[in-house]
C-alpha cells in the first residue's frame, strides 16, 4: 500500500470518528493524565528509597509517600482501565459505522452482480469502496 493511500485511508477513518468527538476528547484527556501519573510514580518510588529510607529515615514521612504511592498505582488502574474502554468503545463505533455504510451501499446491487462476481472480488471491492 502507498503511503498516499494509508493517509487517505486515515483521514477517513479520522472524518468517521469525529461523529464520536467528545467520546474522543475523553479519550485524549485521560491518555494526558494517565502520562503524567504514570511518569510520576517512579520518581515518588525514587524519593521513597533515597530520601526518606537511606537518609532521612522519617517512618512517618515514608508512610506518607507510601500512600500516595498506592493511590497512584490505582489511579493509575482506573485511568488505563477507562482508557482502554472509551478506545474500544470509539473504535467499535466505527467498525459499526463503516458496516452499516457498507451493508446500505450492498443492499442495491441487482442479484445479478451477486451471481457474476467471485465473492472474494466483491469483498475486495466492497470493502475497499467504503
Amino acid at each position: 500500500m502507498k503511503k498516499q493511500d494509508t493517509w487517505g485511508i486515515v483521514k477517513r477513518l479520522f472524518f468517521i470518528g469525529m461523529k464520536f468527538r467528545s467520546w474522543f476528547i475523553l479519550t485524549l484527556i485521560i491518555s494526558i493524565i494517565l502520562a503524567i501519573v504514570s511518569t510520576y510514580r517512579p520518581y515518588l518510588t525514587m524519593e521513597v528509597v533515597d530520601n526518606d529510607i537511606t537518609r532521612l529515615k522519617d517512618k512517618a514521612l515514608m508512610m506518607k509517600h507510601i500512600y500516595i504511592l498506592v493511590g497512584l498505582v490505582f489511579a493509575e488502574t482506573v485511568l488505563n482501565f477507562f482508557l482502554v474502554y472509551f478506545s474500544n468503545y470509539i473504535s467499535q463505533n466505527v467498525i459499526r459505522d463503516i458496516r452499516e455504510r457498507l451493508y446500505s451501499k450492498l443492499i442495491y446491487f441487482r442479484t445479478s452482480f451477486f451471481d457474476k462476481t467471485p465473492i472474494g472480488q466483491l469483498v475486495t471491492r466492497a470493502v475497499g469502496e467504503c
